[in-house]
C-alpha cells in the first residue's frame, strides 16, 4: 500500500513553507512515501458577493494552485514523489475532511503565531491535531517569540 504525507501549506504564510517541508521531506524519503502538498483557499463566489467578479475566484483559484505548484518545484527533490491539491471551501473543515478521506500515514505542518483570533476560534494546527485520524507533525519556529 503506497504511503502518502499531507502538508497543509498556507499561502499567506511563507515562512510555514520553510518550516513544514525540511521535515516532510525527510519523512517521505524515510518511509519511501508520496507528499502531497494541499492548500486551501476561501469559497468567495460571485451569487454570494455581488462584487467580486465570477473571473477574479477562478483568477485567484489558478493563482494559488500556480503558487503551490512553484513551492514543491523549488523545495521537493526530484527523488521525492510529490502531487499538489487545492481545496476550495471553509478552514480547517475542508483540511480535516480531505485528510480524513485521504488516510495518509502523517500530516506535517507548520505552526503560526498566534493571533487574536486563535484564543477565541482555535487554531488550525489545533483543529487538525484533534481531529485528524492520523498522527500530525506540527512544526514550530524556533526564531518566533512566545
Amino acid at each position: 500500500m503506497p504511503r502518502e504525507i499531507f502538508v497543509p501549506i498556507d499561502l499567506s504564510q511563507p515562512r510555514s513553507v520553510e518550516l513544514a517541508l525540511p521535515y516532510a521531506v525527510d519523512w517521505a524519503r524515510a518511509r519511501n512515501a508520496t507528499l502531497r502538498l494541499m492548500t486551501v483557499l476561501p469559497d468567495i463566489n460571485a451569487g454570494m458577493y455581488p462584487y467580486v467578479a465570477v473571473e477574479a475566484s477562478q483568477e485567484s483559484r489558478e493563482l494559488a494552485q500556480e503558487r503551490l505548484e512553484e513551492i514543491a518545484q523549488a523545495h521537493i527533490p526530484s527523488d521525492v514523489d510529490c502531487h499538489t491539491e487545492l481545496l476550495v471551501g471553509r478552514m480547517p473543515r475542508y483540511l480535516i475532511d480531505a485528510i480524513n478521506r485521504g488516510r495518509p500515514d502523517l500530516v506535517v505542518m507548520a505552526a503560526h503565531e498566534p493571533g487574536i483570533a486563535d484564543v477565541f476560534l482555535g487554531s488550525v494546527s489545533s483543529s487538525i491535531v484533534r481531529h485528524a485520524h492520523c498522527p500530525v507533525l506540527v512544526v514550530r519556529d524556533p526564531e518566533a517569540q512566545t
